[in-house]
């Protein structure tokens, strides 16, 4: 193993003596770190979040805290929406289920009826007397 692979290597940048001269992503970083601004037309990645960084840096205490209280009420407000969101979710699929279920049970109730209307039918009974029976209407009797 080499002394080389051990060790890490350091480089010192002179900010002071960086000329402004842009021709590359480090140039960006050690203009910011020269001027404490990044310009509009900086592209280097991770650049826009330096940039919310440095602005929130540069407020003065009072200003900060107001906007660290923001934030905290704007995630507040987030999770109470997401929290009413989930549980009217969950109240409408419970509502869902159970009307189907009811609606189910409707459809069940029916068809019943149309067996028990079939076999009185084939035993010889009148179509009033099935309608009465059944509670279904004599055209539907009629149409069975």
């Amino acid at each position: 193993m080499r002394a080389r692979n051990i060790f890490p290597e350091y480089y010192l940048i002179n900010v002071e003596r960086f000329e402004d001269v842009i021709r590359n992503d480090l140039d960006e970083w050690i203009y910011l770190l020269k001027h404490a601004a990044v310009r509009d037309d900086f592209h280097s990645p991770n650049m826009a979040q330096a940039r919310e960084k440095l602005a929130l840096m540069k407020m003065s205490p009072e200003a900060r805290r107001a906007y660290e209280r923001y934030v905290e009420s704007v995630v507040i407000e987030r999770d109470v929406l997401d929290t009413a969101r989930q549980e009217g979710q969950e109240e409408g699929l419970k509502k869902g289920i159970e009307k189907g279920i009811e609606k189910g049970r409707e459809k069940g109730r029916e068809e019943e009826r149309k067996a028990i209307t079939r076999s009185l039918r084939q035993r010889g009974m009148g179509t009033r007397e099935i309608a009465a029976i059944t509670g279904l209407a004599e055209e539907e009797v009629e149409a069975l």
